[in-house]
């Protein structure tokens, strides 16, 4: 069975960075939910005759395939950040950490969300939703991405080795991933490196 990746839109969707998926998918694929404030679409790999993207090991061999130099964390750099922030992080993310967690070539440049980037996110957080007044973060929250400074992203730290993702951005919109690799491989979508 091929991987099918599910993007869920709990708000009508504007221009934002995900309008990209929206735009491009939901006129040829057809939504399997209908309701005003959600759409959830899905579409399936390989794509342009790529083998089928199953495992981080497969988005990194992607983009070694593709000319990216991928830059590793260690396993001390990985505990690290685990003691510093007191969570042990699910199996995925440490595999992505493992493989590229220093950096990815132009995969996801421009967005916080390698090794370096990664002690001040919780609070940014913190700080763009107090000044939107939006509810806070839930306390097993890790935010582990963030663009532009006005959309964040985090996975709960309750035991799922592959956990759902929320994406929040300043305007209240919320945007959920299926899990934590979905999210890796749609990003893959909008760095432009596998077109639909």
């Amino acid at each position: 069975m091929l991987p099918v990746l599910i993007v869920q839109y709990e708000q009508p969707v504007g221009d934002t960075r995900y309008q990209t998926i929206r735009r491009k998918h939901i006129e040829t694929l057809p939504p399997v939910v209908q309701h005003p404030k959600l759409i959830t679409i899905k579409y399936q790999n390989p794509v342009n005759n790529m083998q089928p993207i199953n495992d981080i090991n497969d988005i990194a061999n992607y983009l070694r395939s593709n000319g990216e130099d991928l830059v590793p964390c260690t396993e001390k750099e990985v505990a690290f950040l685990q003691t510093y922030f007191n969570v042990s992080f699910p199996q995925v993310y440490k595999e992505f950490l493992l493989v590229m967690g220093k950096g990815a070539g132009t995969y996801m440049r421009g967005t916080d969300v390698f090794y370096g980037q990664l002690l001040p996110l919780r609070d940014y957080a913190r700080e763009t939703l107090e000044e939107a007044k939006l509810d806070p973060l839930p306390c097993d929250a890790f935010v582990f991405w963030m663009h532009q400074g006005y959309i964040y992203a985090y996975f709960m730290t309750d035991g799922d080795e592959n956990p759902p993702v929320t994406v929040l951005y300043e305007s209240g919109e919320v945007i959920k991933f299926d899990n934590l690799f979905d999210f890796f491989k749609a990003e893959l979508h909008l760095d432009g490196f596998v077109k639909l």
